[in-house]
């Protein structure tokens, strides 16, 4: 097995603790272990692509870990927080805050605090100094059913520092197409600011999962 397979880790789990029906409850999302190399082609640290790429001259290991907070009155409390380690001693810290409510079956909406800090700034990857934003997000799920899910979500923030606009927009499609058969989708549309600049991206993933 080549060396770079034995270095790269991901390890995920997900758990809820059981409760009562209209009970404040904590959901575990994840957690995760990530190793990879930085890609100097593209001048980004390894995300959801493979790692597996020549030309990299730093090497990144990434933790994290995601949860959500349930009340009976309908309100949402979620958070990620990101630790990244690279090997030019430089350190990543990334923190996502969330409060939401569900107003019905299929509409949630609240506020979003985003905050990410590298202790050094350097010019080979984005690397903010304490940058921050404060965004109105929302979901809806336009089909929920033993076969098919489909949902649209999005939002808008503002970043204090440039007084520039945060945008996002997002679908996500899950298809059962036999009972071990699972096809899932998803398209991001987003306008963001890095160093003071606006940019566009467009993110489009298809999944498919087999269970045996």
């Amino acid at each position: 097995m080549p060396d770079e397979l034995l270095q790269n880790i991901a390890r995920h789990s997900v758990f809820s603790l059981p409760v009562e029906e209209k009970k404040n409850y904590f959901e575990f999302k994840g957690s995760n272990f990530r190793s990879g190399d930085f890609d100097e082609k593209l001048k980004q640290l390894p995300a959801e692509y493979s790692p597996f790429l020549v030309d990299s001259i730093l090497r990144v290991t990434d933790y994290s870990v995601e949860g959500e907070y349930f009340t009976p009155t309908n309100l949402i409390i979620s958070g990620l927080y990101s630790f990244k380690r690279i090997s030019d001693e430089n350190k990543g810290y990334q923190l996502i805050l969330k409060l939401g409510r569900k107003f019905s079956r299929d509409f949630v909406s609240g506020y979003e605090y985003h905050y990410l800090d590298y202790v050094i700034e350097t010019p080979i990857y984005y690397s903010p100094d304490k940058f921050e934003s404060h965004s109105l997000w929302a979901d809806y799920n336009i089909v929920e059913d033993d076969v098919m899910t489909l949902s649209v979500g999005g939002k808008v923030g503002l970043i204090p520092k440039s007084d520039l606009l945060v945008k996002e927009f997002n679908t996500k499609l899950s298809l059962k197409i036999f009972d071990s058969l699972t096809l899932q989708a998803q398209a991001v549309f987003s306008e963001n600011v890095r160093e003071a600049i606006n940019y566009s991206s467009t993110s489009i993933s298809l999944m498919v999962f087999w269970i045996f």
